[in-house]
Order: structure tokens, then C-alpha cells, then sequence
């Protein structure tokens, strides 16, 4: 199958993150739907075929404990946790998105600038570079580690209830922007 540049980082990107199964089964659905076809693989074949439901679900998530509202974070857990959604994925999604703003807010030429260079869908680089600008190296820092430790505690034999986990996880950072 020949693939375009960008499809290829566009498909780059939906491993880093999907799970693992979520991923083979987008890849096969690309498969079919490519059959046949001589045509190259595009970044909108991609777009047409990737989960979109509960990936714009999760990270609309995020941008509201990005954004400090605390009083959205509960009823996006209910619709996650009703489609199914692991919180282990929610985790690896917020820990890239906390990442991100971290290089971007410690970037030396700007957050602004730090989020151009990163690989941000193109629809979340706004909302992302003004995240950057609003929260402190410490406080992403803090993020950054917080989401680590409920990672660890999110894979580990710990009997505590997994989104209930990740919940408060996700709130306490939302509280500590500055």
C-alpha cells in the first residue's frame, strides 16, 4: 500500500493514541477500505477511518482540565465511562496533551511557538498554545507527575475503582493552574 507522507503521520499519531487493540482494528478497517485501490493512503482516508466519538470525547475532557473547569470534568467521565473508555486511556491521553504544554511552556522562544512545533491536530493548536501561555512550568511539571503516579497506580493490582482514579486525578490538576 503506498501512503503519503502526512497519512503516515497522521497514523503515527492515532498509535500513540489509541490502544493497542483499538489501533489493529483501525488499521484493518483501513485495509478493507483501501482493497483494491491503487490510490495512495491520505491523511483524510485516515481522518474517515479513525475512532472519532471517543477520541473528541476524551479530549474535550482534557481541555477542560486544561481550562480549569472543574464543573465539566464529571459529566465528560459519565459519557466516557458509558461508551466504554478505559482510564487507562484517558490517562495516556492527558499525559500527552500535559507534555506537550510542558515542552511548548519551556520552549525558549514562547509557548506559542513551542505548540507550532509540536505535532498537534491542527483543530487543538489555538486552544493548546493558549493553555500553554496559562499555566506554570511548576504547575505542568506537577501535572506531569501526578499523571505518572495515577498511571502507575492505573496498571498496578491496586483494588481502588480505576476511573474513580483517574477522576480525581484529573480534578486535582485541573486545581492546581495557576
Amino acid at each position: 500500500m503506498n501512503i503519503e507522507r502526512e497519512a503516515m503521520t497522521d497514523l503515527t499519531t492515532l498509535a500513540r493514541a489509541l490502544d493497542p487493540g483499538d489501533f489493529r482494528q483501525t488499521l484493518e478497517k483501513i485495509a478493507l477500505y483501501k482493497w483494491g485501490d491503487t490510490s495512495p493512503l491520505t491523511p483524510a482516508d485516515v481522518a474517515a477511518m479513525a475512532p472519532a466519538t471517543i477520541e473528541a470525547e476524551v479530549d474535550d475532557l482534557i481541555s477542560a482540565v486544561a481550562e480549569a473547569r472543574t464543573d465539566a470534568i464529571g459529566p465528560f467521565f459519565r459519557r466516557l465511562e458509558g461508551q466504554g473508555t478505559l482510564p487507562v486511556t484517558i490517562c495516556i491521553a492527558a499525559l500527552r496533551h500535559f507534555r506537550i504544554l510542558h515542552a511548548a511552556a519551556t520552549d525558549p522562544a514562547g509557548p506559542s511557538v513551542g505548540i507550532q512545533k509540536a505535532r498537534v491536530n491542527f483543530k487543538q493548536k489555538d486552544a493548546m498554545g493558549r493553555q500553554a501561555g496559562q499555566w506554570g512550568t511548576r504547575a505542568l511539571e506537577t501535572a506531569v507527575a501526578l499523571l505518572l503516579e495515577t498511571d502507575l497506580t492505573l496498571r498496578s493490582a491496586s483494588r481502588a475503582p480505576g476511573m474513580a482514579v483517574m477522576e480525581r486525578a484529573l480534578i486535582r490538576i485541573a486545581m492546581t493552574r495557576r
